[in-house]
């Protein structure tokens, strides 16, 4: 089973996108602060294989700011080389893309998949970043 590590401070993204990935055969955790990703993350036994990273969290330090210092950070810490982060948010798609490139993440979900492809173009981005 696929581990998914969510990092999303709004709560109906948090049970939308958590009831659509473990109804779909994800094993899934969800955080809502970069202090709580920070505890989560290191008191983990395996890394997760995807983080999906929301760019607008509440506080200081948004999705895309984890993001990247995780990403600089991932190497020189050894733990989760492999594991996919992956930004998810609201924001128009050019606009999540260039963030995406920016940040160094390995590609982005639109929240809008969500709603208006539904849940399986969402699941299936997903799964994309997994193979």
């Amino acid at each position: 089973m696929k581990t998914i590590l969510l990092v999303e401070d709004e709560v109906f993204f948090q049970k939308t996108i958590s009831d659509i990935l473990t109804h779909n055969g994800f094993s899934i955790q969800v955080v809502s602060s970069w202090m709580d990703f920070t505890h989560t993350y290191f008191s983990m036994k395996e890394p997760p294989d995807i983080i999906l990273f929301d760019i607008n969290l509440g506080g200081t330090v948004g999705g895309d700011k984890l993001l990247s210092t995780f990403r600089k950070n991932q190497e020189f810490l050894g733990k989760g080389s492999k594991t996919k982060l992956v930004l998810v948010s609201s924001l128009e798609e050019d606009e999540l893309r260039n963030k995406a490139l920016l940040c160094r993440a390995d590609g982005y979900i639109a929240k809008s998949s969500l709603t208006q492809l539904g849940e399986n173009n969402f699941v299936n981005k997903v799964r994309s970043y997994l193979s």
